[in-house]
């Protein structure tokens, strides 16, 4: 490409002045100009699309909006960024800018390995994290004074609520956006009927993110974390971060045999929250949490103050059926457990369960008792929370709470963008502030335990022979499935009673303008010209008209049929024929209280159903408590350094927020100017005439080929002029060049 660019530090007013809104996109591309990054960015990002935009003209488009601090949406930016689409886009080597209808097409184009693969890239190597996770500032120092880096990973899920979707007549049959974006699943504390998750891998010390996975409803956790302990790998190769000294921290999503399998393959050391409260009701272990030392966790004081003590090893089992991608089962796994407690007046809310007034949690950890006692690791634990301000500002800051494509990689790859932004705020505020490397000196730790020693009498739950849960379990089963279904309030009970009603209607008058269509009494359907049947769905009230009865075919009935053309009006394959026929007075009123009625008892059937499912699952949980209680407990009591630490776990001194803020105030001082002097226009070739054999042949077109078609032409001269404070100027100028304090 022979285009022709500098960079010009200039305060003379142009008439080609950016909006201020784009300065820190601007500011960020050039930095990628200037080392190169930009043009392996276009060669990484490939998306597969019959021609147009390609990867890094969505990469542009996004990367602006997500610096513009505008907190629009992508439509809205779009109509703002359209007045200089051609200058924004000459900034990347581009000839225009996409707009919000394009962001979309090439959004719904990309695909899950493509990006995935890209990620990696682009929020480790992309703003060139290595100089900040190598400071000490980033570390946190264990009791014998040694740094370790601090890896969180969370799945958090965004939920989405349906709306009812309106019928109205002559209209085709209603579609969600959404269906492959989202599914149902867990969703906690939020409100949803449908959501899709991420989950999210950052550097604690840095506040950096590393890597994200995202999946339709609660995700798939199990590669999720093994992801994560991959990405923690490759942070430590790229970074040259010893790997003896990371650690994985999760929350009681991770607290299971494959977390911690996954965790002492990769050999990465894990704190996360565990599950197996039936420690709690073995002998041995209640006599030993009653003779040993509690010591007060730290605390910020704006929780519970907990008591910790020590449990030692136990060797932990995996759950029924928990096995490899490969069909193996997880072997059986040893972890040193913690233990924490605090008062509660009532029936504790939360993780952990609550017994003689005090509420207990465990947690799983392989860092030794001597670095690492068992206050730091509860305390560790609970530092997790700083995560999730950080979700918190991400959304404040980027805006990374909203839906940007209903297309689960496309969404994907717009929150990979605005993550990059992130982490690119926070390198580059390094380069400018360049903190000191001295840290201050570690706190000495309290170790007097404490007074107040309460016993631990009473068990979890009682523990349940096998066959007595077999037996209560198969018995509610044959309770479910035996219920008479001519009970007087039972649902079918009720769809009969309204088939019979329906039999009384005059049918031949009713369907005098459909001709071949009858009405079936024993199937409770009408049957088409073509044979087909169309069983009855619902009543329905249309405004000031009577009452309607609704009939739709099964799926899959209509597409196949020979009538289809002259029956249904609609070109989707997937329409199925939905028949509305007004109901006559005074059956109308009659037809429409039993349909109600119909509804009604459904919605109790249901209701009932759920209950006795909720009560299956936790019969088969108690089977499986049992179970695990039935097998020999491996327990191990600790082995405790002759004395307790002499200091306090030191958490890392580094503000990411601040470094944030240096590099948003010095790109909001920046004025920008593009000028952009386009070469003479060639003569186009004719529109009717192929130019070659490959055009005529509508070939595939070569990565290459789909990246030159938004490149500007050749001999294109782009002049970016800047007035900037004198340490951005350093930090966008050309490695080679050195700027002169005047501005």
């Amino acid at each position: 490409m022979s285009e022709q660019r500098r960079v010009v530090f200039h305060k003379a007013v142009s008439t080609d002045r950016m909006p201020d809104w784009s300065t820190g996109g601007v500011a960020v591309i050039e930095w990628m100009q200037q080392r190169g990054l930009w043009h392996q960015l276009g060669e990484r990002l490939k998306i597969q699309r019959e021609g147009g935009y390609v990867g890094i003209d969505a990469f542009q488009f996004l990367l602006y909006f997500f610096c513009s601090d505008l907190g629009l949406g992508l439509k809205e930016f779009s109509e703002r960024a359209r007045e200089h689409h051609v200058q924004l886009a000459a900034v990347g080597s581009r000839r225009r800018l996409p707009t919000q209808s394009s962001m979309s097409r090439i959004l719904s184009a990309v695909e899950t390995e493509r990006v995935r693969d890209f990620g990696s890239w682009l929020l480790l190597e992309a703003p060139g994290v290595k100089d900040v996770l190598q400071h000490p500032s980033v570390l946190t120092r264990d009791a014998l004074s040694e740094g370790w880096h601090i890896f969180d990973w969370d799945p958090t899920v965004t939920t989405l609520r349906h709306r009812a979707l309106p019928v109205v007549e002559g209209t085709p049959e209603g579609r969600r956006r959404s269906e492959e974006l989202a599914e149902p699943g867990y969703c906690g504390r939020k409100r949803g009927d449908v959501q899709f998750s991420r989950a999210t891998l950052q550097h604690a010390g840095s506040g950096l993110w590393l890597g994200i996975e995202m999946g339709p409803g609660n995700g798939s956790l199990r590669d999720a974390f093994e992801s994560a302990v991959s990405q923690v790998d490759a942070t430590c190769e790229y970074a040259q971060l010893p790997r003896e000294r990371a650690i994985l921290r999760s929350d009681g999503a991770a607290g299971n045999v494959p977390f911690i399998t996954a965790c002492v393959e990769g050999k990465i050391h894990y704190i996360t929250r565990l599950a197996h409260y039936q420690l709690l009701n073995d002998e041995a272990v209640v006599k030993h949490l009653n003779e040993a030392e509690w010591f007060e966790v730290p605390s910020s004081g704006s929780g519970p103050q907990r008591q910790a003590a020590d449990l030692g090893r136990v060797m932990l089992e995996p759950s029924m059926g928990c096995q490899h991608e490969d069909g193996t089962s997880y072997e059986p796994i040893m972890t040193r457990v913690v233990v924490s407690r605090f008062p509660v007046k009532e029936q504790g809310r939360g993780a952990g369960v609550t017994l003689d007034g005090w509420q207990y949690e465990l947690y799983g950890t392989d860092l030794s008792a001597a670095a690492w006692p068992e206050t730091e690791i509860v305390a560790g634990y609970y530092g997790r929370s700083g995560q999730e301000n950080r979700f918190c500002q991400e959304d404040r800051e980027l805006g990374l709470d909203r839906i940007f494509s209903y297309h689960l990689p496309g969404q994907h790859l717009a929150t990979l963008v605005g993550l990059f932004v992130w982490n690119f705020h926070i390198c580059r505020g390094i380069d400018l502030t360049q903190p000191v490397m001295e840290l201050p000196e570690q706190l000495s730790a309290q170790n007097s335990p404490v007074a107040d020693k309460p016993l631990l009498g009473q068990e979890l739950e009682p523990i349940m022979p096998n066959s007595t849960l077999e037996d209560e379990d198969g018995a509610e089963e044959d309770a479910l499935s035996t219920t008479p279904s001519s009970e007087p309030n039972s649902p079918d009970t009720a769809r009969r009673q309204l088939i019979d009603a329906l039999d009384e209607l005059e049918w031949e008058n009713i369907l005098h303008k459909h001709q071949g269509w009858q009405w079936i009494t024993s199937e409770g359907a009408l049957r088409c010209p073509a044979q087909a049947l169309l069983p009855f769905m619902r009543i329905e009230v249309v405004t000031g008209r009577r009452n309607r009865v609704c009939f739709t075919a099964p799926r899959g009935v209509c597409d196949q049929c020979k009538l289809r053309q002259s029956c249904i009006p609609s070109a989707d394959p997937q329409y199925r024929k939905d028949m509305r026929l007004r109901i006559p007075s005074p059956h109308d009123e009659t037809l429409r209280e039993m349909s109600r009625r119909l509804a009604d008892t459904l919605r109790k059937a249901r209701a009932v159903e759920a209950t006795a499912r909720r009560h299956q699952a936790e019969a088969r949980r108690s089977q499986r408590r049992a179970i695990w209680r039935i097998k020999p407990l491996s327990w191990q009591p600790p082995q405790l350094p002759a004395s307790r630490p002499a200091l306090a776990i030191a958490p890392p001194v580094l503000l990411p927020a601040a470094l944030r803020k240096t590099i948003r105030k010095a790109t909001r001082h920046m004025v920008v100017h593009v000028r952009v002097v386009l070469p003479r226009k060639q003569t186009k070739p004719s529109p009717v005439m192929a130019v070659s054999i490959a055009d005529r042949q509508r070939r595939r077109l070569s990565w290459d080929e789909r990246l030159r078609w938004n490149e500007l032409p050749d001999d294109t001269r782009v002049e970016v002029l800047l007035s900037a404070p004198h340490e951005m100027r350093q930090l966008l100028a050309p490695p080679d060049r050195d700027v002169g304090q005047a501005a």
